[in-house]
């Protein structure tokens, strides 16, 4: 083309077709590749961790995603124990019941090596197996296991009552008694029968005295309060005689307060202080006196006549006021001496009145007890750390808490208030509130009613209140 004279010259280069549309293809399957892999990246992301049913993905290796011991198509398909249960557990959760052991620990060894069939510890979707108060965990403890035989280390959590002595396990466990053991304390009774008695069956002798509970039981005598031997009872008498009213003086010569205050020491007393021997020589009295002495209290029957009535009468008022067993041995002596009925009437109705008070039969043993609340719950123990514990261990759902001043107690006051708040709230075993199985005092004891009256005037006193 020319323009003004000048030629200028325009040259167009096209590129060929087929290097474009190569150029095209690429692209695009470049385009294509970056799709899929995103898409296989969304997928994965999205797809579930279990892939289904029990496929064994690498040939000879089973598949167990929680490793509590146990395959996925077992805990899937089921898995079954010698009883011929069959149990289906998570397998992606080692503890399926949340109650501190792994379902293979609840579905425990084959019953024979290579075998499908388990011995079976426990229901590995149930916390307490059994039932009766205590997590599956709490009862096996450290499980070993013997030739396809379990041994539990604290009781056995598919049996209410391991040891078969009418005593609940979880019972047993929180009165510090051994579950697995019928006789707890060794002492020749039934733990049952320990309870029913009214003793500790965690201890063979809780008073301290010479006979163990067995005995007791047998005797029909006082557990929690000492009992004196025929030795006690005879030094007894003769202290009585030698030092009468002096407490401090029979103190001193290494005499118990059971023994000072003992129906044999206040004979003793009576015989030296106000009976009347005439003529007696000082040597006749003093054979009299041992034959008194080695009589026991079937000697009153011997005294001569007492002289002075109104000086017997306050000798024996003198005497009750002591205490409680004090109080007690005057009213076993008072009938056999021999006094005007006016006199001894005169003495029985100054000794204080039992109403409102502890029963006899609950008194008695170290006061070392406290009595603690849950929010359904109330207990007594003279360990409370170790108490709280074992509360916690069981996996209980309350935090125990002390009652405010009821501390300090003998085990009898709190168990006076113990049942007071039972009978209260109810059991649960009777569907009452409380999370409580068994009576602190069986209301087949007649002082029962007793014991809760004054069970409730102690907790007014001091302020306290039952849970429920």
């Amino acid at each position: 083309m020319l323009r003004h004279g000048l030629l200028r010259t325009t040259i167009i280069f096209q590129r060929p077709k087929a290097e474009v549309r190569r150029r095209v293809w690429v692209t695009s399957a470049v385009l294509v590749v970056l799709l899929l892999i995103l898409g296989g990246l969304a997928a994965f992301k999205l797809a579930p961790t279990y892939v289904g049913p029990v496929v064994d993905r690498v040939p000879g290796v089973t598949l167990d995603s929680d490793s509590d011991g146990l395959s996925d198509a077992e805990e899937t398909d089921g898995w079954r124990i010698q009883d011929g249960s069959a149990y289906y557990t998570d397998p992606n959760d080692l503890d399926s019941d949340g109650d501190g052991l792994s379902d293979g620990d609840e579905a425990g060894p084959p019953v024979a090596s290579g075998d499908a069939i388990y011995v079976g510890r426990s229901d590995p979707n149930n916390v307490d197996t059994d039932s009766d108060g205590l997590v599956d965990s709490v009862e096996t403890g450290d499980v070993d296991d013997q030739d396809g035989a379990v041994i539990f280390a604290v009781s056995d959590p598919r049996v209410v009552d391991t040891d078969e002595d009418g005593v609940g396990d979880g019972d047993e466990f929180f009165l510090d008694m051994d579950p697995a053991a019928a006789d707890a304390d060794g002492d020749g009774l039934l733990d049952a029968d320990e309870l029913e008695f009214g003793s500790n069956p965690s201890s063979d002798n809780p008073d301290d005295d010479s006979y163990d509970d067995a005995e007791e039981y047998e005797h029909g005598s006082n557990p929690l309060a000492y009992d004196l031997t025929g030795a006690e009872k005879i030094k007894a008498s003769e202290a009585g005689m030698k030092y009468g009213d002096c407490y401090d003086c029979a103190l001193d010569a290494g005499l118990r307060v059971e023994q000072i205050e003992s129906v044999e020491y206040l004979a003793g007393h009576v015989a030296s202080g106000v009976a009347v021997y005439g003529d007696f020589r000082d040597l006749a009295l003093d054979l009299w006196k041992k034959e008194f002495v080695a009589a026991g209290v079937a000697a009153l029957g011997l005294l001569p006549v007492v002289g002075d009535s109104s000086k017997a009468a306050a000798l024996l008022t003198k005497f009750a006021a002591r205490g409680d067993r004090a109080a007690e041995a005057v009213r076993a002596v008072t009938g056999r001496l021999p006094l005007p009925e006016t006199v001894k009437k005169q003495v029985l109705s100054s000794l204080p009145s039992r109403a409102g008070r502890l029963p006899l039969e609950l008194e008695g043993g170290p006061k070392n007890y406290v009595v603690y609340r849950g929010k359904h719950y109330i207990g007594i123990t003279d360990d409370f750390a170790r108490r709280a514990a074992q509360h916690a261990r069981a996996g209980r759902s309350f935090t125990p808490e002390l009652i405010p001043d009821a501390s300090g107690l003998s085990l009898g006051e709190a168990r006076a208030i113990e049942q007071a708040c039972i009978d209260q709230g109810g059991l649960a075993s009777a569907g009452g509130a409380l999370e409580n199985r068994i009576n602190s005092i069986d209301p087949s004891h007649a002082y029962q009613k007793a014991a809760v009256a004054y069970g409730f005037a102690l907790l007014e006193r001091i302020g306290g209140a039952c849970p429920v």
